[in-house]
């Protein structure tokens, strides 16, 4: 008997599983998401500078797999820490502030935002937020732009959600008022710049790029039947990547670019991505006040009572959360996961498919060698004592509390040494052609992905300086052209390596390429039954 009418799924959905995915049942008037682009409000606070009041940019986001008509937009007035307490949503603006936003599907004609019947809305500090509807059909696949704005009193401070991808001609203006502002965003000016410092690059507001205000969660009507699953997750699924990196689609990282695969068996699916960089099991849908992370659950709810009882997502739940609840202690580790499974999420959402992630390990090296090697990484505690352990457990249910699993530790870590990512050595990408002294530009002989992190050969065979490679253009002249994030004194016929993890914890690009070529597609069937 196969598994699917052994859980009374019936003949039909068998025979679709083995041709690929069950039939999908429509249901166009249900509000469901419908981009993979967006995200929770998160990071820090940024002042406004003198002048700069009323900021503004442009997103270009993809939709979905299916026509949506009645997009709704939901806006915040506050954002989750990311780090040690995430994903608590305590980061508040000091000021009310006005939001606005436009949205196209050429980037020349714009539709407003309708916020109850006013082109715009005052959003008071730390306000749950409000929604905004837009009077345009959004094409499947296609990619859309949008234009969100906020003005708020110089020397308060703001939120936001976005750091603009450059090579994707997305944007960030500053003026001293929205006629300002409009003027810019009417001529596709270049980015203000002092809102363009520090480019793909994470920390604080002094030291990071900046983030652009917008809108968060996206609904609409429109959806096709095929499963969204919604994901509690922390940093390996919601962002590994920066800017520089992202796809066409503006996916970063490596589940929104799997899940956004159109694959001819399973297909393009959407996700409902809840966590943020840092987010642990143990603080997700806890806490009140001070340490509240139920905010966001709360909006998606209101979707529920939209959709008249179903949730705008389908039934299966994947606890991607736990890692940074890692602890030397394994059942303070383990009950984290447990409790946010069987607890919190259950006790809000009875009768979900849930399904464990098994855990990716962790490794540390020495400086020189920035993870050039596998022999060079180390794994330590509590790594090396307590992660096989606890994933083993979530591979075998977690006592009963899961339905099925994905195993993310088995496509992520090197499968030939255990608990180790692949060297950057695995990934030769030819040579430096022409010393280059102290310079952001620099010449190769083999391409090179965009806003990848390498590794540059400096000293041969034991030294390797990393550097992330904003853009790599042909010369014409049979090598390439590339840009540095910083400068770089690099030898003539130093070797390129591409490096597959960040500091052995995140995956680089040339990591996550590799991962999405050993994490087959036809895990999507675990997202069944839709409901």
């Amino acid at each position: 008997m196969t598994l699917a009418l052994a859980m009374g799924l019936g003949p039909s959905f068998a025979t679709a599983m083995a041709d690929g995915h069950p039939d999908w049942v429509p249901d166009p008037n249900r509000y469901m998401p419908f981009s993979m682009g967006w995200r929770w409000p998160a990071g820090f606070v940024m002042a406004a500078g003198a002048g700069l009041g009323a900021v503004g940019g442009i997103l270009a986001m993809a939709n979905g797999p299916w026509d949506i008509t009645s997009p709704r937009f939901h806006f915040s007035g506050w954002a989750c820490t990311e780090g040690g307490n995430a994903p608590q949503e305590i980061v508040y603006p000091t000021a009310a502030f006005d939001i606005g936003c436009d949205i196209s599907t050429d980037r020349i004609n714009w539709v407003p935002f309708d916020f109850a019947g006013s082109a715009s809305f005052n959003m008071p500090a730390q306000n749950q937020g409000t929604w905004a509807t837009a009077n345009i059909t959004l094409p499947k696949d296609a990619i859309f732009y949008l234009r969100p704005k906020l003005l708020i009193a110089e020397g308060q401070s703001y939120i936001g959600n976005y750091r603009i991808q450059k090579h994707r001609n997305e944007k960030m203006w500053g003026a001293a008022d929205w006629t300002a502002l409009q003027a810019l965003m009417d001529a596709d000016a270049p980015n203000t710049a002092a809102l363009d410092q520090f480019y793909n690059t994470v920390g604080n507001a002094s030291n990071s790029q900046l983030l652009l205000y917008g809108p968060d969660l996206m609904v609409g009507l429109g959806w096709d039947g095929r499963p969204i699953p919604i994901i509690l997750n922390d940093s390996l699924v919601e962002r590994q990547e920066i800017a520089a990196s992202a796809d066409a689609r503006r996916n970063l990282g490596l589940w929104r670019r799997w899940l956004d695969e159109p694959d001819q068996k399973q297909g393009r699916l959407v996700g409902l991505i809840m966590g943020v960089p840092g987010s642990k099991a143990a603080n997700e849908l806890a806490g009140s006040g001070g340490t509240i992370a139920t905010r966001r659950w709360a909006i998606i709810d209101e979707v529920k009572t939209l959709n008249g009882g179903k949730n705008c997502w389908t039934g299966v739940a994947a606890i991607e959360d736990g890692s940074n609840d890692n602890s030397a202690t394994l059942s303070t580790w383990q009950n984290a996961i447990y409790s946010l499974t069987s607890t919190r999420f259950l006790g809000r959402y009875p009768g979900t498919k849930m399904l464990a992630v098994a855990m990716p390990g962790r490794t540390s090296v020495g400086t020189s060698l920035n993870f050039q090697t596998v022999a060079g990484q180390t794994i330590g505690s509590p790594w090396s004592t307590n992660l096989d352990t606890i994933n083993d457990a979530l591979r075998a249910g977690g006592g009963g509390r899961f339905a099925d699993y994905i195993d993310a530790y088995a496509f992520t870590m090197d499968p030939a040494n255990h608990g180790k990512f692949k060297g950057a050595e695995s990934f030769p990408i030819g040579n430096v052609s022409g010393a280059t002294t102290s310079s952001a530009a620099a010449k190769v002989t083999q391409p090179i992905l965009p806003g990848a992190r390498v590794n540059f050969e400096t000293v041969p065979g034991t030294t390797y300086t990393t550097q992330i490679v904003l853009t790599c253009a042909p010369d014409g002249g049979g090598l390439y052209d590339v840009v540095l994030q910083g400068n770089m004194t690099l030898p003539d016929g130093a070797a390129v390596f591409g490096r597959t993890t960040e500091e052995g914890t995140h995956l680089a690009l040339y990591g996550i390429m590799d991962v999405l070529r050993r994490w087959a597609q036809r895990e999507k069937a675990k997202f069944y039954p839709v409901i």
